[in-house]
């Protein structure tokens, strides 16, 4: 660039010009990757150890470059290390690109968790899935079907509902085993046409057209990134939909909801459906459960068929549940979430009870659907709209990619609904307000929830072994195992499970106190993790490893010999 020092105005206006493009450039390359490493690929036949030696000897300059990890054997691709005390990780990359031998050469840039949001115009209205942490669940899954590929069902008892409604249409439910229209019982359950579940108010397949059950079906699962009106907590979940007024209707309605996911588990989803939870925003105030026997008594088959039901307790928040009952949240069964309503000040604005409330879920000021005509409400609410969202969230929570969870579901149904019970409570936000009014003291957040599970799946995916040492981190299912693969110990695999999906910080001492490894152990959602460190040159000896999340260390010891 030649500049005309003889006009200073217009010298120092392009200098001005020329580094705020060059500021506004960097802050759009502006990358976040790991220092002091570079990913590169091998030619075929090419040796990584001689390679590495060869450079070193070559370029005395530059630091000394070490093979960290062989990150694909059979494409020779490698992650090697480097002090960057002298040298910056870019100039690094630049000699490593001008290497004949490599194919190629990057930086090992760091992942981003993307949030998953929907097109739907009145998204932007619904805070309480913003509340939850919801679009955070979202870039893991947004649901539908499970790991094993097994179409989720959320069933949903109420007053009646909408099933033609533009955001509910595309996720009703279909009992594919009925003809529609044909006027018989094809699938031999007495009931005639039972395509889209069951009226039994009416003791038929049509379902009046209410908004009350049409809002609390949408908040579950109203079609999400349809661009239409919202989407539910679970945007692509099956919703199985029975109209009942009475307790007698309800219990027919549990029947129906067993009977099918039975079907699903003894024919291993050949027939039936995968029915995860059960919705019931309704109920009778000031009565206990063994007042209604019959009704109470189904919460148990269900839980043990591996559903979990969800149940809005009364709306009257001065109402003690655990003192003036309440029906169904005063029933004990263990399959079963009871649920209150909170507002956007995280106030209670429903009934409490330390032994009967499980937890609080947003519901007042809630944007969901409404009849045809109306289409949208932007203030349904009380606890009929915070009860969906636990069971939209259940539903959510079945379909991460879990491998052992799915196996749980699949060989232990009843043990798979308990653990989905306790990822839901274990989740919640702490609220000062509700710490002695509710079991769990907090409101609902899906994606604390989808860390618990995470944590349970990684750690279930390790073989445990003799040398395991356990820690209580952050309170979910964790370990740390340390162990040689063979019998050189040239090697030492280092499994890990942690609550959250931060990174962990890992350092390696000898028993002097010698630092001899220090790196940052990224967290895989869902899936098995394992670390590599190479101690050959080590010394024969104990070593003590030391590794810290967010708030908590937790340390071993390991012999080389």
């Amino acid at each position: 660039i030649t500049i005309d020092l003889s006009n200073m105005k217009n010298t120092f206006l392009l200098l001005l010009l020329l580094s705020l493009n060059i500021a506004v450039f960097a802050q759009q390359k502006a990358v976040n990757f790991k220092e002091g490493e570079v990913l590169i690929q091998l030619s075929k036949n090419v040796s990584i150890t001689a390679f590495l030696a060869k450079f070193n000897e070559e370029n005395e300059t530059m630091p000394l470059i070490k093979l960290k990890r062989v990150t694909v054997p059979r494409l020779d691709m490698y992650l090697l290390d480097f002090d960057t005390k002298n040298t910056a990780t870019t100039t690094v990359l630049e000699f490593l690109k001008e290497e004949p031998n490599i194919l190629a050469a990057q930086l090992n840039y760091r992942l981003e968790m993307r949030d998953s949001i929907p097109n739907d115009p009145l998204f932007t209205d619904q805070w309480s899935l913003e509340r939850i942490q919801a679009p955070d669940v979202w870039a893991f899954s947004t649901g539908g079907t499970s790991v094993d590929n097994d179409e989720i069902v959320v069933a949903v008892i109420d007053s009646g509902f909408d099933i033609e409604h533009e955001d509910l249409i595309d996720n009703v439910w279909q009992n594919t085993a009925e003809i529609p229209d044909n006027n018989t019982d094809d699938d031999n359950n007495n009931l005639v046409d039972d395509v889209a579940g069951w009226n039994y108010f009416e003791n038929k397949p049509a379902h009046p057209i209410t908004s009350h059950g049409t809002s609390v079906t949408g908040i579950v699962g109203a079609k999400g990134d349809n661009n239409k009106g919202v989407t539910g907590v679970n945007w692509d979940v099956k919703l199985m939909l029975f109209t009942a007024r009475f307790s007698e209707e309800i219990a027919a309605a549990y029947g129906y909801i067993l009977d099918q996911r039975i079907l699903y588990n003894e024919t291993n989803g050949a027939e039936g459906a995968f029915v995860v939870a059960t919705n019931a925003s309704l109920g009778i105030s000031n009565i206990f459960c063994e007042e209604q026997p019959v009704w109470g008594e189904m919460y148990d088959p269900l839980g043990e068929a591996g559903i979990v039901s969800v149940a809005a307790t009364t709306n009257d928040r001065n109402t003690n549940v655990d003192v003036s009952g309440d029906m169904p949240t005063s029933c004990e069964s263990d399959y079963l979430i009871s649920v209150t309503n909170s507002n956007m000040e995280e106030e209670r604005r429903g009934g409490f009870g330390v032994t009967s409330i499980d937890l609080a879920a947003p519901g007042t000021g809630s944007t969901t659907v409404t009849p045809t005509g109306s289409n949208y409400n932007t203030n349904f609410g009380g606890t009929s709209a915070a009860c969906p969202h636990v069971a939209g969230a259940v539903s959510l929570l079945f379909s991460l990619p879990c491998e052992s969870f799915a196996n749980l579901v699949k060989t232990q149904p009843a043990a798979s609904a308990l653990l989905m019970k306790q990822a839901i409570m274990e989740g919640v936000d702490p609220i000062s307000e509700m710490n002695s009014e509710t079991v769990t003291g907090g409101r609902l957040n899906l994606y604390n929830s989808a860390q618990f599970l995470h944590s349970y799946c990684v750690a279930n995916d390790q073989e445990r072994a003799d040398n395991t040492f356990q820690e209580n981190y952050i309170g979910a299912p964790n370990f740390i195992r340390i162990y040689a693969p063979d019998a050189t110990g040239d090697q030492m695999l280092i499994d890990f499970s942690t609550m959250d999906f931060e990174p962990l910080q890992m350092a390696v001492y000898n028993s002097i106190g010698q630092l001899m490894y220090k790196d940052e152990l990224k967290t895989n959602a869902f899936v098995s993790q394992t670390f590599e460190l190479d101690v050959k040159s080590w010394a024969t000896g104990a070593y003590f490893i030391s590794i810290l999340g967010i708030d908590k260390k937790v340390t071993g010891k390991f012999l080389k010999n």
